[in-house]
């Protein structure tokens, strides 16, 4: 990947929002994962002074336009928000009043004016909470990470959001930190995945069926809010995924959520676990592979499902 700057137009911003509580709550999964009506409704109460700006703020936030161009509506898929929730399991627990929480998110695209729409928006879900019955709590500082990999404090409790400033990543550059000349990798998969086939979601999916699902989000996520065509020849990239042999697949349905309705109650999960990859054909399909670990993966992405991690095997000596 040396010196390739395919990705360079790739640009996203890293942030870290620091929250301390103000009162109880335990945490959970389902918590977690929970947060969209939550933060639609949060952005519809914090926009609702900008009377002549709100629909505009509102969609451009959560509901991206499709492309007008009719070539690229049959090749991308419906974008998704620019932003992305990044949990970690980690912050499952319990919270009394005064601890803090780190709530990781990435802004794809490096829009400025997002990047501050999303964090009035988490600032105002804190007067209302996680839940609607706890959880409420402060925003106190933000972080952003720099090209160096290094997080900067941009914000602190008290300060204008309209003097935030962040560092704008691109893809080019971050992918050159990664191990992307790596035949041996694992992905795990950290949060449920829920992909969808033919309206039905995969239980036990294989590399073959799932390396279609990042192409697609890479792709997509990067038309939209980069402004980046990739000139990809799909059908080879699928042929080089016949030639990865997968060592060991110990992805396995999670269910993480029950929907209340009716005589019976309905779950809602995902796929968690680990699936091991080799082959020499990953050099050349790994830097989408990282890439969509930045962007999560299956539906509702955005609020943190789908999380999942690149982790290349490195032999000693």
């Amino acid at each position: 990947m040396g010196g390739n700057t395919e990705f360079k137009q790739a640009e996203f911003v890293r942030l870290q929002f620091r929250l301390r509580f103000i009162e109880l709550i335990v945490v959970d999964l389902a918590t977690l994962l929970r947060l969209r009506r939550s933060l639609r409704a949060a952005a519809n109460y914090c926009f609702i002074g900008d009377s002549q700006n709100r629909c505009n703020r509102f969609g451009r936030l959560f509901s991206p336009e499709l492309s007008h161009d009719p070539v690229a509506q049959r090749q991308f898929q419906k974008s998704g928000p620019a932003f992305v929730f990044q949990f970690d399991c980690r912050q499952i627990g319990t919270y009394q009043r005064g601890d803090l929480m780190t709530l990781n998110v990435i802004v794809w695209g490096g829009n400025l004016e997002i990047v501050k729409d999303l964090t009035q928006v988490v600032a105002t879900l804190g007067k209302a909470g996680f839940r609607h019955d706890a959880g409420r709590f402060e925003l106190v500082e933000i972080y952003a990470e720099d090209s160096a990999c290094q997080l900067q404090k941009k914000w602190s409790f008290g300060e204008s959001f309209n003097a935030l400033m962040v560092p704008v990543r691109d893809g080019d550059w971050w992918l050159n930190s990664c191990a992307v000349e790596c035949d041996h990798i694992q992905l795990q998969f950290l949060t449920p995945s829920r992909l969808i086939v033919k309206q039905r979601p995969m239980f036990h999916p294989t590399f073959k069926l799932i390396f279609p699902f990042i192409l697609r989000r890479v792709t997509s996520m990067l038309y939209a809010h980069c402004c980046l065509d990739l000139e990809v020849d799909a059908q080879a990239l699928l042929a080089l995924v016949e030639s990865v042999e997968t060592q060991k697949n110990d992805l396995e349905w999670n269910d993480w959520r029950e929907l209340q309705g009716g005589e019976h109650n309905l779950s809602l999960g995902g796929v968690e676990g680990s699936i091991d990859l080799y082959g020499p054909a990953l050099i050349d399909l790994i830097p989408y592979l990282y890439l969509g670990s930045l962007m999560n993966l299956g539906k509702n992405a955005a609020y943190g499902v789908g999380r999942y991690r690149v982790a290349p095997y490195i032999l000693d000596g």
